[in-house]
């Protein structure tokens, strides 16, 4: 039996600082940390650009237990990234351990949905279509590999624009990605033990076993979410008596818009109430738009 040392202080990782130079410990590509762009529960975000001049975001994986727990996670989430390859799931170029500390770089998105939706000039007439278009297709992706995402949100839904090698200042054209798998798990692996957001837990989660089976119908409940805050404009939150009594629904059934019935149902009590998939919630949002499904 060994013997732990407990006056061995645990390994501490160190993050970059702005302008310094970091490098991938087994290809040598190299990094210079441009800014800090946002910290999550899971890690610190960088802006940084590669030796091309790309912009690039740095995710490093924050100590959350032992280093080995960290490395476990970082290489978990690796895994999940470079399989759920997409056009509408953020990019990932890299990824390595360096300073004990775990780096994911991806591609660098211009906002997230959150931002979006506090613009002056924000109308989701025009952009509800053309953001479920990119999302849906995503998850529907995401389902198709076996894996949940279970944190879909506006924070988790990115913006970006196709690059012009002609004319790099040409901001046009405007896509639309998925992020943050980190929490990503296979469908068998989902428990009610999820991190995500009180407000967002699916009825199923919160009383497992009187609403469905935990499933691809947690990712439709906050796919439902996502479109109601699109529709509102602005942050929905709810309780969990709110949740259990089938508010989100109701509020959704009450806009009096073709649509309100497709976030309705997404938003269901029962999990066997809702879309069984993404592409079926895109279908009946094209019916309710008025466009022919043959």
């Amino acid at each position: 039996m060994s013997v732990v040392d407990e006056n061995i202080a645990p390994i501490k990782p160190i993050f970059p600082s702005v302008g310094e130079l970091i490098s991938c410990t087994h290809n040598g590509a190299q990094y210079k940390i441009v800014d800090v762009i946002g910290e999550g529960s899971f890690g610190r975000v960088f802006g940084a650009v590669d030796a091309w001049g790309n912009e690039v975001a740095i995710k490093v994986l924050k100590p959350r237990g032992t280093y080995e727990h960290v490395r476990s996670k970082c290489v978990d989430e690796m895994r999940k990234l470079t399989e759920l390859r997409h056009p509408q799931i953020t990019y990932i170029y890299d990824a390595f351990e360096y300073r004990n500390a775990f780096h994911i770089v991806t591609e660098k998105c211009v906002s997230s949905l959150d931002g979006l939706l506090k613009a002056r000039n924000f109308d989701w007439h025009v952009w509800l279509m053309p953001i479920a278009h990119s999302v849906l297709q995503a998850v529907e992706y995401i389902h198709s590999r076996g894996y949940l995402h279970q944190d879909i949100h506006a924070g988790n839904v990115f913006s970006t624009y196709a690059k012009n090698e002609i004319l790099p200042s040409d901001r046009t054209t405007i896509q639309f990605r998925v992020g943050d798998l980190g929490i990503s798990r296979l469908v068998q692996e989902v428990t009610s033990e999820s991190t995500m957001a009180d407000w967002m837990r699916p009825p199923e989660v919160l009383q497992p076993g009187s609403f469905g089976e935990l499933g691809r119908g947690i990712d439709i409940y906050h796919l439902g979410l996502l479109f109601l805050q699109i529709v509102l404009g602005g942050n929905i939150r709810f309780t969990n008596a709110e949740i259990l009594n089938g508010k989100p629904s109701e509020i959704a059934k009450k806009l009096n818009i073709p649509i309100g019935s497709v976030i309705a149902k997404a938003l269901s009590l029962k999990v066997a109430d809702r879309q069984d998939s993404p592409i079926q919630m895109w279908k009946e949002f094209r019916i309710a738009n008025g466009n022919r499904i043959d």
